[in-house]
C-alpha cells in the first residue's frame, strides 16, 4: 500500500538526518567527510517486519510489506543518497514539504532505531508476549490434558464380579463402592481422587460406610478410615467401644455400645458437641449437613442443617431404623411402612424427574412390606428393601432412568446401599448386584461393572 512505502522512505530520511554532520562536527577542508551508511531496503523493510499487525497475512520469506523483495538498483540508490558537504559549504535549503493527502490513511506510528521508546514499542511487546504465551500455553495445557486423561482412566477402578462375591455388608460412596468379605477383607471399585480405595490392608472389618472416605468398622469395636479428611472426618483412629459407623458428606458418626456418639469433621452447620451429648441412641444416620439418631424408645433426634425441612422428625415414633440424604430423612416404622420429611423431590415419585412408572416407583409414604431403608448422603434418592426381596426406589439421582429400572428387577435381596451415581444389591448368597457409574476426573461416566454398557 502507499501508506507503507510513505513510511519507509521516512524511516530512510530520518536515517539520513541523524548521520549528516553538524557544524560543530565538519570536517576539514580538503579532506572528504566519512560518509553515513545508507538505509537499503532489507534495513528498511526489518523495522516493519519485527511485527504483523492484526488483520494482515504473514509475509513470504524475504517478503517486504511492498511485495517479493527486489534487488537493489544502484542508480537508485545513489539518488536517495545525500552527497557530504565541506565545512565552508552552505547548506542546502530544506525541500518543501509537500502537503500530506487527505484522502491517503496514515502509515501506522512504529518506531525505528532513533525514535524515543514508547507507545508502538510497548504495543510490540504485547503482542510478541501474547503470542509465546500462547504457543507455550497450547504446549503446556496440550501436555497437561494429555497427563490429566491418563490419570483419570487410571483412577477409575471398576467392579469386577467375580472378585465381590461372598460379601457380608456393602456401601456406596460418592463415586466410589465397598464390600465386606466373610475374612473380614475390603474390596473397592470406583474413583480414588482421595485414596477412598486404599483398604487393602484393612482386615477384621465387619461393617463398611463411604461417602467421599471410607470408614470400616472392626470387629473389636474400633475404626479405620481413608479418603478425603479437609475435615478431619477421617480421625477415627482413637475411637473405641463402636458398634456401628456412618460417612457423611464431610463429617463421620461412631455409635458405642453405651449408646453415645462419638462424631469428627465439619462442625457447621452440624454441631458436634450437640451430637456428642446425645444419649440411648441405638443406630445413626449421618447425611450431607444434618445428623439422625435413633432412640430405644423408637423415637428420633436430628441435628445440622434443616434447609428442607429435614430435621423436622420430633414427632416420629416407633422407628426401627432411620436413614439421612441429601436434604431429607427417612425412618422405617416396626409396621414395614416409612416416614419422610425434608425435599419432596427425594421422597416422592416427581414426574419432573421420572418418565417411567411402576407400582414400585411411589410416594416413600406409600411404601409398604419394608425392613431397611438406603439414601446417599450426596444423592436425593432414596431405597426401601422389602422382606420378600425385593425393592423401592424413588426421588431424583444421577442414575439414568434405566438404571433405576433395574433396581426394580432385583430379587433375593438382603441389603441395599445407594451411592450418588451407583446402587448395590446384596443377595443372599453372598453375590453382588450394580447398576449405574462412576465419574471420572475429566467428568465422563463409565459402567460401574467390567464389560457393562
Amino acid at each position: 500500500p502507499g501508506s507503507i512505502s510513505d513510511g519507509i522512505q521516512d524511516v530512510r530520511d530520518l536515517r539520513q538526518r541523524a548521520h549528516r554532520p553538524s557544524p560543530a562536527q565538519a570536517p576539514v577542508a580538503d579532506q572528504p567527510a566519512p560518509q553515513a551508511p545508507a538505509p537499503s531496503d532489507d534495513d528498511a523493510a526489518r523495522t516493519f517486519d519485527a511485527w504483523t499487525p492484526f488483520g494482515e497475512a504473514p509475509r513470504a520469506q524475504g517478503e517486504t510489506e511492498r511485495g517479493p523483495a527486489a534487488q537493489p538498483q544502484a542508480d537508485q540508490a545513489d539518488e536517495r543518497r545525500e552527497a557530504p558537504k565541506p565545512a565552508h559549504a552552505p547548506s542546502a535549503p530544506e525541500p518543501a514539504k509537500v502537503p500530506a493527502d487527505p484522502t491517503r490513511r496514515p502509515a501506522p506510528t512504529r518506531r525505528t532505531a532513533h525514535e524515543p521508546k514508547g507507545r508502538s514499542i510497548t504495543r510490540r511487546a504485547l503482542v510478541a508476549g501474547a503470542l509465546a504465551l500462547g504457543a507455550g500455553g497450547v504446549f503446556m495445557y496440550k501436555r497437561a490434558v494429555d497427563s490429566y486423561r491418563r490419570e483419570s482412566d487410571a483412577s477409575v477402578v471398576l467392579i469386577d464380579p467375580s472378585a465381590w462375591t461372598d460379601l457380608v455388608a456393602i456401601a456406596a460412596g460418592s463415586n466410589h463402592s465397598l464390600g465386606v468379605r466373610r475374612d473380614g477383607t475390603v474390596v473397592a471399585a470406583g474413583g480414588n481422587a482421595y485414596g477412598e480405595l486404599d483398604v487393602s490392608d484393612w482386615t477384621d472389618i465387619v461393617a463398611v460406610s463411604a461417602s467421599d472416605h471410607s470408614i470400616g468398622l472392626r470387629s473389636d469395636g474400633t475404626a479405620v478410615a481413608t479418603g478425603k479428611n479437609d475435615q478431619g472426618q477421617c480421625n477415627v483412629s482413637d475411637w473405641t467401644g463402636l458398634v456401628a459407623v456412618s460417612a457423611g458428606s464431610d463429617f463421620s458418626l461412631g455409635l458405642r455400645s453405651d449408646g453415645t456418639v462419638l462424631a469428627a469433621g465439619k462442625s457447621n452447620p452440624l454441631k458436634l458437641d450437640e451430637i456428642a451429648g446425645w444419649s440411648g441412641i441405638t443406630a445413626v444416620s449421618a447425611g450431607f449437613a444434618h445428623a439422625l439418631g435413633l432412640r430405644s424408645d423408637g423415637t428420633a433426634v436430628a441435628c445440622g442443617g434443616n434447609r428442607e425441612g429435614e430435621c423436622d422428625v420430633q414427632g416420629w415414633t416407633d422407628l426401627t431404623a432411620v436413614a439421612a440424604g441429601d436434604n431429607f430423612s427417612v425412618g422405617l416404622r416396626s409396621d414395614g411402612t416409612a416416614l419422610a420429611v425434608g425435599d419432596q423431590k427425594c421422597i416422592t415419585a416427581h414426574p419432573e424427574y421420572h418418565d417411567w412408572k411402576s407400582e414400585r416407583e411411589l410416594d416413600v409414604a406409600r411404601w409398604t412390606d419394608l425392613v431397611a431403608v438406603a439414601t446417599c448422603p450426596k444423592s436425593g434418592c432414596c431405597m426401601g428393601l422389602r422382606s420378600d426381596g425385593s425393592a423401592y426406589v424413588t426421588g431424583y439421582t444421577n442414575l439414568v432412568d434405566q438404571a433405576l429400572e433395574r433396581v426394580l428387577d432385583w430379587t433375593e435381596l438382603s441389603a441395599l446401599s445407594l451411592g450418588r451415581s451407583t446402587a448395590l444389591g446384596l443377595k443372599k448368597d453372598g453375590s453382588l448386584l450394580v447398576t449405574g457409574s462412576y465419574q471420572r476426573s475429566d467428568n465422563i461416566f463409565v459402567p460401574a461393572v467390567q464389560g457393562d454398557e
